[in-house]
Order: C-alpha cells, then structure tokens, then sequence
C-alpha cells in the first residue's frame, strides 16, 4: 500500500495505526497524513522510512515479530546504506555514477552535523506521480508536488529526494527548518557534480530534499528522449 491508495485493506492499516496513537482519520484513502504516520512508524520501529506499507510494515502494525530490513551500511566498496542503494539502483546508467559519488560526499558532509543522509525517491513511474499529484487536488491533503507525469525529472530517472535523519528521526518533518540548514549544507558541492538544487526553485515551491541531473533540455525534449 502506497500514496492514493483507496480500500478496506488501508481501511484496517489505518485503524492498527489509530490503535498506536497516530492522529489520523480510517477513512480508506492512502493520503498524505496516513503517509507521514506510516513513515514516523516506520522510523519507530527501526524500518526505512519510504512511507509504503509492504509485508514487513504491515506485520509490525499488526505486532507480529518479523526480521527487520533496516538501513544498515554495505560492506565492500560503497558506504552508501541499503535503502539508498535500492534506490540510486532506479536511477539512469548515465546519472547513477555522478549520483553515488555525490552522496557519499553529501554522507560526510551531514555526519559532519551529527546527522544522516538518506535517499527517500528516485524514480516515479506514471501511477505514482500522478497519485502525488493528486494530493491536495482532487484527493486531500498538503499539495507535496507541481508536476503531473511528464514534468518531474523524476519521471526521467535524473532525480533523487533525500532525508535528514537522528537517532532514527526524520527531521524533514520534525524540524523542517533544522533539515533544511543541512539540505543546504549538501546544496554547496550540488555543482560540482553537475546537479540542480531544488532548494534553488523560483516561486512559491522550493523543493529542499531534491536534486536532479542538470541539462539544457526542456521538459518536452526530455520526454520525446525517454520515450525514444
């Protein structure tokens, strides 16, 4: 179960988290606010934080004891931890080696402030794009994106989100500011590895987890190239 998910199965995901305090409403719809409870759950329990309720989420609500897949450190040539890896594994060939090299030196750079880096999305697919796109829109919620599919570089598979963690906490959304100085700490060598910041948007939408592949292609020459 997933973001704009709707039925009985997230009906009775969302009663097992009523049950463990989180404040939200058992309404059959995957939104936003049954999202931020799954990931604090998640961060709970020692689980990644990727806010889907797979078999190993879904056991632990229900208070069966299961092997936990955590984020531990791969042992070999990356330091790069297990969640990060799975998702830089989305990414494009092209992208993937300039994407690596820059996390590892954006893991330094936030261990510097006592925290961890952590990749949170990489690769959208149309369903789960438009569901984001959903939120706030038809379906309620915080509006969390701009982009319909076809107008985030995530569609493209050059683009990665990231969360500042502590202690097993998510500071993006228990002290947004604080999380914010450290996306911006990691913003400084963005360049250097030929990235855009999020942080960096015009407007009213500034997206400070993001960075995304730099080019000079417009959002329509990337998608006659993809599909290509």
């Amino acid at each position: 179960m997933r973001i704009g998910d709707r039925g009985e199965e997230v009906k009775e995901m969302q009663n097992l988290l009523l049950k463990k305090n989180f404040i939200i409403v058992a309404d059959g719809f995957f939104g936003y606010k049954t999202q931020t409870a799954v990931k604090a759950f998640q961060v709970k329990e020692g689980l990644d934080p990727d806010g889907v309720v797979g078999p190993l989420t879904f056991s632990r609500l229900k208070g069966q004891k299961v092997e936990t897949i955590t984020s531990k450190v791969f042992e070999g040539d990356s330091n790069l931890d297990k969640r990060t890896l799975r998702i830089l594994s989305t990414i494009d060939p092209k992208a993937k080696d300039v994407f690596q090299k820059f996390i590892e030196e954006a893991k330094s750079i936030v261990a510097s402030f006592g925290f961890t880096y952590i990749a949170l999305s990489g690769y959208r697919d149309k369903e789960e794009q438009d569901a984001l796109y959903q939120i706030g829109r038809s379906k309620p919620g915080k509006i969390v994106t701009n982009a319909p599919f076809g107008f985030s570089n995530h569609n493209f598979k050059t683009a990665m989100d990231f969360g500042v963690f502590k202690n097993g906490k998510y500071l993006d959304e228990t002290h947004p500011s604080e999380s914010e100085k450290i996306h911006r700490a990691v913003s400084a060598i963005a360049s250097k590895y030929n990235l855009d910041w999020g942080g960096n948007w015009k407007g009213k939408f500034q997206d400070y987890p993001h960075f995304e592949v730099h080019t000079n292609l417009s959002m329509a020459e990337k998608r006659v190239l993809f599909q290509k």
